[in-house]
């Protein structure tokens, strides 16, 4: 029993797990390698198996309030809770297609590949990076939002002004919202004005269509994302603690230069 729990507390053996299992479902989405489906799903199973094995220990050894303390064992203990009803299919004669929206939940399993994140972690280099990408996004809550704001303000304008000539664009505010979203990104931005210009037979309303989406690609791509990107990478290559450090230093330097010429 001993043994069995250090193999399941084992973070390196857990990860090569789900890590197999991530390969057996790449590998199950080519139909034309004529894999043996039975095998495929004992395999599931037994990953599965693990899985829950592994909760086991981990529940008896931390107990609840450790356990759940730590958020990749909470993320760990619901995708193996919404996992369990497909162990039903093992002790009823219920046909897998009747419960093939389980079995999507063998794709969601795939999300413990975070856990990875815990391996990668214990490298010193790793480390600067994730300070300098929490630095990323403490100094991007801003401008982040402003561009959230800026998307909705365009998506409603853009609803009210082309619901009816382009209504699979802007129908609605939220498939207008995606598709101001797409006009953000810049990539293949001029195919909604395309669309939208066939609807117009006056070339100066075409025209200005044209010109209302270069000035929403300006403000939201061009300028927006470009702004997005400066303040992200400043804040993962720039630390302020250490120039603070470094300000001191370069203080003390000076002080004691000038105690050195006097």
């Amino acid at each position: 029993m001993k043994v069995l729990k250090n193999i399941f507390l084992n973070e390196i053996f857990i990860i090569t797990v789900i890590l197999l299992n991530t390969v057996l479902i790449f590998f199950e989405g080519f139909p034309n390698l004529n894999l043996d489906i039975s095998l495929i799903d004992k395999l599931h199973y037994t990953f599965l198996f693990v899985y829950i094995i592994e909760l086991f220990f981990k529940l008896s050894e931390y107990g609840l309030r450790k356990y759940f303390k730590e958020s990749l064992n909470r993320l760990d203990f619901f995708l193996v809770i919404i996992s369990i009803p497909e162990l039903f299919t093992l002790f009823t004669e219920i046909e897998s297609l009747n419960l093939s929206f389980v079995f999507t939940l063998r794709s969601i399993r795939l999300i413990r590949v975070v856990r990875l994140f815990r391996v990668i972690a214990l490298f010193e280099s790793s480390k600067l990076l994730f300070r300098g990408v929490k630095r990323a996004l403490k100094s991007s809550y801003l401008i982040l939002f402003v561009f959230v704001v800026i998307n909705f303000i365009f998506a409603l304008l853009s609803h009210n002004l082309f619901s009816n000539v382009a209504p699979e664009y802007f129908g609605d505010p939220l498939k207008s919202l995606y598709s101001i979203f797409k006009v953000f990104t810049i990539e293949g931005w001029y195919e909604i004005p395309d669309v939208v210009t066939e609807n117009y037979n006056n070339s100066i309303s075409i025209w200005l269509v044209r010109l209302y989406f270069i000035v929403v690609l300006f403000i939201g791509g061009i300028f927006g994302l470009s702004i997005i990107n400066s303040v992200f990478v400043e804040g993962v290559i720039h630390d302020e603690e250490e120039d603070k450090k470094l300000n001191e230093i370069i203080n003390r330097l000076d002080k004691i230069e000038k105690k050195l010429k006097k």
